[in-house]
C-alpha cells in the first residue's frame, strides 16, 4: 500500500523549497484514501507526476 505524506512532511518540504508541488491521497481532486495502488499509479501517470514513497 502507498503510504500517505503527512501534512507536517508536506509543509516541511514546501518550507525548504516553495516551488515544490505536493499532492496527497485524500486531498481535494486526488484519489480517495484506500484507493488501490494501481489506480493511484494510473492517476499519477495521467498527470505526468512522480511518486515518492519512503
Amino acid at each position: 500500500m502507498i503510504k500517505l505524506c503527512t501534512s507536517r512532511a508536506s509543509e516541511t518540504a514546501v518550507n525548504i523549497n516553495s516551488s515544490i508541488d505536493i499532492l496527497r491521497v485524500g486531498d481535494p481532486n486526488t484519489p480517495a484514501i484506500a484507493t488501490p495502488d494501481p489506480d493511484i499509479l494510473v492517476y499519477l501517470e495521467s498527470l505526468q507526476r512522480l511518486l515518492f514513497n519512503n
